[in-house]
């Protein structure tokens, strides 16, 4: 047997993300078989012809959460699609279910409601691009763009299921938010804001599987509660986007937090080092309007202090010794300013 590229992609990566799949073994038979017998008049004649039924109610291929479930036939867990270009799903939505978005890295998506109430739909397709959105009913259809980001929400109060088409046999999926938060810590902490690393871990640790309980306003309307949901399609963590030891996780989070937390503080008189221009201008750079005025009334003050006792030094030691200097020079001018 002889393996291509796509049949160790399809065996050794995209087996281990689902665990309800078809038997390696022999998806990797068949795989190996078709390929050995590229004309299809010939794979036809080495098959019974009933390899070609896929069942969807056997439970291979499945992906499920507290909102629903979705059943796919693709070459992973329908080997005999290999080289057809095409798979197919079924979806099954609980009321309020919610397909967490998503992409398809390797597919465009048809998808058909076929029953239920109210389907919303919509998707982002790049940076740039307008956010598309449309409520569908039973009947209708919508398009997503391969590479998409995308959800589908059942806003009522009934189940929905729909059927969606793929062009390609292993279109692949990425849930959006568990590879988001599934970067380094250090890296969400940022893109979220300066959340802490802390903060960053908990969230990713609490990001619910597709197809997860949807919006609240759903809930409310259907008169359902939020109950606990399976959270196993976490990124798995190795050396570059594992978790941080404790200390140094609380350590970052508790600076983070420091910084986030200190108020603009009005410096004291005592603080401001008045011989060292390039701090004070530090200061006033960082101070606000009401830091500013602040400052501005305690330099007039030590200015009226100065003053003041410039006045009165001059009063009771300059006038004094101009008066001794003048008897000394002439008792006469003494006298006449006495008489003055």
């Amino acid at each position: 047997m002889r393996f291509s590229t796509l049949t160790t992609l399809l065996l050794g990566a995209v087996l281990q993300v689902r665990a309800q799949t078809a038997d390696p073994a022999k998806v990797a038979a068949i795989i190996a078989q078709l390929e050995d017998t590229p004309a299809l008049a010939a794979q036809f004649n080495s098959f019974s012809g009933r390899e070609y039924v896929f069942d969807f109610n056997e439970g291979v291929g499945v992906t499920s959460g507290s909102g629903g479930n979705l059943t796919i036939a693709n070459v992973v867990d329908f080997p005999y699609l290999f080289g057809k270009g095409m798979a197919l799903s079924v979806g099954k939505m609980a009321p309020c279910g919610l397909a967490t978005p998503h992409y398809h890295p390797r597919a465009s998506e048809f998808l058909y409601m076929l029953s239920g109430t109210t389907l919303q739909v919509g998707f982002i397709l790049e940076n740039g691009a307008r956010f598309v959105q449309n409520t569908l009913s039973p009947g209708q259809g919508f398009i997503y763009p391969k590479n998409s980001f995308h959800y589908q929400s059942n806003l009522g109060c009934d189940p929905v299921t729909f059927v969606a088409g793929f062009n390609h046999e292993d279109p692949g999926v990425a849930t959006v938010a568990q590879r988001l938060f599934g970067l380094p810590p250090n890296v969400t902490d940022v893109i979220n804001g300066d959340i802490g690393i802390d903060e960053a871990t908990r969230i990713s640790q609490l990001i619910p599987d597709t197809f997860a309980i949807g919006v609240q306003s759903c809930l409310d309307k259907c008169k359902i509660q939020r109950t606990a949901q399976p959270k196993t399609q976490q990124q798995p963590r190795v050396v570059g986007n594992g978790f941080p030891a404790p200390n140094n996780t609380r350590r970052d989070n508790e600076e983070n937090l420091n910084k986030r937390s200190e108020a603009p503080k009005t410096p004291e008189f005592s603080e401001i080092p008045v011989a060292r221009p390039s701090t004070i201008s530090t200061i006033l750079a960082s101070a606000n309007a009401q830091t500013l005025e602040e400052i501005a009334f305690l330099l007039k003050a030590v200015i009226g202090v100065l003053l003041t006792g410039y006045v009165l030094a001059w009063v009771y030691f300059v006038v004094p010794a101009w008066r001794n200097r003048r008897l000394q020079a002439s008792p006469i001018a003494l006298v006449q300013d006495v008489k003055a």
